[in-house]
């Protein structure tokens, strides 16, 4: 779908400008034009799925958002999707795309165009596009099962065996008959934990333990230990006899999941408690748990992908890959970390942590009033909630406030306990009184810095320039 006729900047630059044009015209409700445009920049720039978004809306918006699109269209679409079955059967996956988005711009809710674009997109290698068409997809038609398997092999292929794992369970849950969603979710909860490093000698699938205590089934022989271990021998065997005698106690549960996520193997917890989520509500610590293990796994899966990453560094795919898990669960996180402050609003640890997440998206506004008030009773994290406001202040042009919280800090930051806080504090300060005119108090902090750390950024430049500026007066 892509103009082969462009270098890469050239389509990216005709993409943008096509992409302004048509937001512009979506903003007066030109949508013809608007569509037009957002069309030409999707057909640009294919991977962005912030394109796609923004066009998908303004298709939409369109049609009043009627969920049907346009009236008499049936006929055109059904032409459509003729020609997408001839494309897919050539695996002419660019073809796909496009003419899954014509017909799109003719009903935007149609599962199948979805369907097949999300397709089209994972062949590509676009995992977001291919993520966000399956799930506009699924908003329709949330019970499909081709569709709930298309959103998991994508999560799968990113490398998110977590996401993946939880849709293989929605499966389940929709046919408890099914033996392979059973197995996926297994497996692909597995797949975390080995990608963590729990498993790698495992030589095939048949290696890796069942998860869920309850409805695993029983080993074959061949799969048995040469001795089993009777009670008290063996903690996890000891819960997982305990859940299949009372399978009704959450308790047991509870412990079980615990004690997995103490052996790093946050995957299987977090699909433990997942398998049995309805069963027992998803309140109080049960939640709690449940949402902690979650995080953790996540985290696993990113260190791995960071892993890969590092041991392939010209893999692009890779990159992409932990970039996008990373941002994935910063979004959970802070998800889950606003749910909280609802039930615990003087809960100041949770404020700063949610600051903390928000600022990895430069949501300067949001995160500063979380710190102020974080920093009005906090005292143990007081210092390393000031630095954080003076980081907030300082991206919003607002230095005077900025070089105020720097400074109330750097008196309670220890240099041996936490160095690096120590060395960006000072810079900071450096930097800020550098540009005030204040170039004693700017040497002073630079000094702090490279006493600590002499290689920190452009310190012992600028503390050599203010020292030679001193010299010439």
């Amino acid at each position: 779908m892509t103009d082969n006729n462009h270098s890469d900047e050239a389509r990216k630059r005709i993409g943008a400008e096509c992409f302004k044009k048509g937001s512009q015209a979506a903003e007066s409700k030109n949508w013809d034009y608007a569509i037009e445009m957002l069309r030409t920049s999707v057909k640009m720039v294919p991977e962005n799925v912030f394109y796609r978004q923004v066009l998908r809306g303004a298709e939409e918006r369109k049609y009043g958002d009627n969920k049907k699109g346009k009236r008499l269209a049936g006929f055109s679409i059904t032409k459509l999707k003729a020609s997408i079955k001839a494309q897919r059967m050539k695996s002419n996956w660019a073809a796909v795309d496009q003419t899954a988005e014509e017909g799109l711009a003719l009903n935007p809710w149609d599962t199948g165009l979805n369907a097949a674009l999300g397709e089209a997109a994972s062949k590509r290698g676009y995992s977001e596009v291919a993520q966000f068409a399956f799930e506009k997809a699924l908003k329709i038609d949330p019970d499909n099962r081709d569709l709930l398997v298309g959103l998991a092999d994508v999560f799968e292929n990113r490398g998110s065996y977590l996401e993946a794992a939880q849709i293989w369970n929605q499966i389940q849950r929709l046919n408890p008959q099914d033996s392979k969603a059973r197995m996926k979710a297994n497996q692909l909860s597995a797949n975390s934990t080995m990608a963590k490093g729990g498993y790698e000698d495992a030589e095939r699938s048949q290696d890796v333990r069942q998860v869920n205590a309850y409805d695993q089934d029983r080993p074959v022989k061949r799969d048995l230990p040469e001795q089993v271990t009777g009670p008290g021998l063996d903690q996890e065997a000891d819960l997982r006899r305990a859940i299949r005698k009372n399978p009704e106690d959450r308790a047991v549960y509870m412990k079980l999941a615990g004690f997995l996520r103490d052996q790093k193997r946050a995957g299987e917890a977090f699909n433990e408690l997942k398998a049995v989520e309805e069963k027992f509500g998803n309140e109080g610590t049960f939640r709690e748990l449940f949402e902690d293990i979650e995080l953790q796994a996540r985290a696993d899966d990113i260190e791995a992908a960071r892993l890969a990453t590092q041991a392939n560094p010209d893999d692009d795919k890779a990159k992409k890959r932990h970039q996008s898990l990373v941002k994935d669960h910063i979004l959970r996180e802070i998800d889950i970390l606003k749910r909280r402050m609802t039930e615990n609003p003087k809960d100041l640890g949770l404020k700063f942590r949610l600051a903390k997440n928000l600022m990895k998206f430069k949501k300067w506004p949001e995160a500063i009033p979380l710190l102020q008030q974080a920093s009005s009773g906090d005292q143990k994290n007081q210092a390393d909630i000031l630095v954080h406001l003076g980081k907030c202040y300082h991206a919003e042009g607002r230095k005077e406030l900025a070089l105020r919280q720097f400074e109330k800090a750097v008196p309670m930051i220890d240099q041996h306990e936490r160095p690096h806080m120590f060395v960006e504090a000072h810079y900071f300060c450096g930097r800020m009184c550098e540009e005030a005119g204040k170039k004693e108090l700017a040497e002073n902090h630079y000094l702090d810095v490279i006493s600590v750390d002499y290689e920190f950024k452009d310190a012992r430049e600028r503390l050599d320039k203010l020292g030679a500026a001193a010299e010439e007066d």
